[in-house]
């Protein structure tokens, strides 16, 4: 095989080859021609500018009537598309309302906040869109999860989040709830301590497939109001039709959440926590099939106690390791506190965060040498090492990294949560950022992007302004090359299955005081030739082929970070890896 270098991964899979190079990332620089799409056209709606070819649709607004009674709540944030039944997508959707505001709430005049409430004072949660697969018109909406505070990312999860996770069988009777203040909500306790942990082989543990069925649903907030705790992760599954009697993740820890996303062979999850010195958090469960029972642990960098990461120099890697928390569920907002007394290191506004074959990209909103933001690269193992990718420089080629996720193809995708205009960047195959997107409405953020498991439709949030758009166009075609631009699913290959996930959010520690803006209607798009710009994408030869190309594709994926995790190495460019 080629060269693995620190800039350049190769992720290798079954049927799946996909390089992606960061050659040039560090130089923080603009791409002279805006990348393959040019430059953004000016949206004659006033709502979203877009490259020439590609154009938008509004899905649903602040207000508007969803099917359950309900109405759509508003500051919609982090968000995760998936493969539904009957040629559907889903869209998982979170709210990051304070506990209070009825205005942004799902509740209309005279209702009352259902019995599955976790508070019925908090309106924050989570709601669900179905979408047709085709034209990725609206099907129908609804509530899942309500009555929580600041739901602002989460992240996709393995396939013991789908609906039969609801108190079934097959989880321990130790999942099941123990506390008063809050009957029937399902909470799996992760409270015993792990001793140094063999692997996976040697426990005997076998990978398993990941799956685009659950979202996990993360709060920005400790608050305890009248009894009822506040600060968990809470598992949603995507088939819920009506609200939910809400699943609470004790294990994952109790502080100010962010994101998390989870890698599917194993399934350790990974936390950021949205705090001016926060830690980044990794959850091993003592069971692959029990996931939710293990232990949180920190990050630490290998001979430093309390490392500040906002210093790192770019192209910098860090050997480091985890240390366990021993209270990860405190009365107080001290998990972190815990952590860094044994040595963890901090990091500045941990938020958007997500697996990709293998690796862990963070974005930590407002480190580096400007206070505009650093993204780092994990690659967790035997010898695990955290690496700076950049760091911003100049605010208008990066500021506020917030937002991360990677394209089915294989590209970064970035939202911010910085000052002035904002802005979706993406990192093309020689490193260089990018414009994609530009909020025209208003200076809000964008929040949620992600994209549908083919990778022909991105989603996005702008929060302030509650709406909720589908953008369409000519992305790369998983089988190679581009779309046509129509919207058709049909003109792509099937996709690897990796569901895209927002992990973005506003990030402030306090509570949200933000108003929304005028809904608008719904925009027309960019519009100009579908084609205009297009340069063939490197290494998109990632097709598979099968009656169940979601579930065909998710074991793809499963196997690619499984073959990567022994492939990746840290070392100078100009490391290679045998074939």
């Amino acid at each position: 095989m080629g060269t693995i270098g620190r800039r350049t991964f190769m992720i290798t899979g079954g049927a799946t080859t996909i390089a992606l190079s960061l050659a040039t990332l560090g130089r923080s620089r603009r791409a002279s021609a805006r990348g393959r799409w040019g430059e953004l056209i000016a949206d004659p709606e006033g709502v979203l500018d877009l490259p020439a070819g590609f154009s938008y649709e509004v899905l649903e607004a602040v207000g508007d009537d969803m099917d359950d009674g309900y109405r759509v709540p508003g500051r919609p944030d982090g968000m995760a598309c998936f493969a539904g039944p009957d040629d559907t997508l889903i869209l998982m959707r979170n709210h990051e309302n304070s506990a209070g505001d009825l205005a942004n709430g799902p509740y209309k005049t005279g209702q009352r906040p259902p019995v599955e409430a976790y508070e019925d004072n908090a309106t924050g949660g989570v709601t669900r869109v179905v979408i047709d697969a085709n034209t990725y018109a609206r099907i129908s909406s609804n509530l899942v999860l309500v009555g929580t505070v600041r739901n602002c990312a989460g992240g996709p999860s393995s396939p013991w989040c789908n609906a039969s996770c609801r108190l079934a069988p097959e989880f321990s009777p130790r999942a099941r709830s123990q506390n008063a203040a809050v009957p029937g909500v399902l909470q799996v306790l992760a409270t015993k301590p792990s001793a140094k942990r063999p692997s996976e082989a040697a426990r005997g543990i076998a990978p398993r497939a990941a799956s685009p069925w659950g979202w996990l649903s993360c709060e920005e907030n400790t608050n305890i109001n009248d009894g009822v705790r506040h600060g968990y992760t809470f598992l949603c599954p995507t088939d819920a039709a009506t609200v939910q009697t809400p699943q609470r993740i004790d294990g994952y820890g109790r502080y100010n959440h962010e994101a998390v996303c989870v890698d599917p062979s194993n399934n350790y999850a990974y936390l950021t926590e949205d705090r001016g010195d926060s830690c980044l958090y990794r959850f091993v469960p003592d069971e692959v099939n029990e996931p939710f029972v293990g232990t949180l642990q920190a990050l630490k960098v290998v001979g430093v106690d309390e490392y500040d990461t906002f210093g790192m120099a770019e192209d910098e890697v860090l050997d480091v390791e985890w240390v366990d928390i021993d209270n990860p569920d405190p009365d107080d907002d001290s998990v972190r506190d815990e952590a860094q007394a044994k040595g963890a290191a901090r990091i500045v506004r941990g938020e958007g965060i997500w697996f990709f074959e293998g690796q862990v990209y963070i974005c930590s909103t407002s480190g580096g040498p400007i206070g505009k933001g650093q993204i780092f690269r994990l690659i967790d193992g035997d010898s695990p090492t955290l690496e700076l990718l950049v760091h911003a420089t100049d605010q208008g080629v990066l500021d506020n990294p917030d937002n991360i996720t990677v394209a089915p193809w294989g590209e970064v995708f970035i939202a911010e949560d910085g000052d002035g205009d904002q802005y979706i960047r993406w990192v093309n195959e020689l490193g260089e950022i990018c414009d994609f997107a530009r909020n025209a409405i208003s200076d809000s953020e964008l929040a949620g992007v992600c994209f549908s498991p083919d990778g022909q439709a991105m989603f996005v949030n702008i929060q302030n302004d509650g709406l909720t758009l589908v953008v369409t166009g000519p992305f790369p075609m998983m089988g190679g090359g581009h779309g046509d631009g129509d919207g058709d699913t049909g003109d792509s290959e099937t996709g690897d299955g990796d569901p895209g996930d927002g992990d973005p959010g506003d990030g402030d520690p306090g509570e949200a005081g933000d108003e929304l803006g005028d809904g608008g209607d719904t925009g027309t798009g960019t519009g100009g030739d579908s084609d205009a710009g297009i340069e063939d994408a490197a290494g998109c030869s990632c097709s598979v082929e099968g009656d169940d190309p979601s579930g065909l594709a998710a074991a793809v994926t499963v196997a690619a970070a499984i073959v990567l995790r022994g492939l990746l190495v840290r070392g100078d460019e100009g490391d290679s890896v045998g074939d």
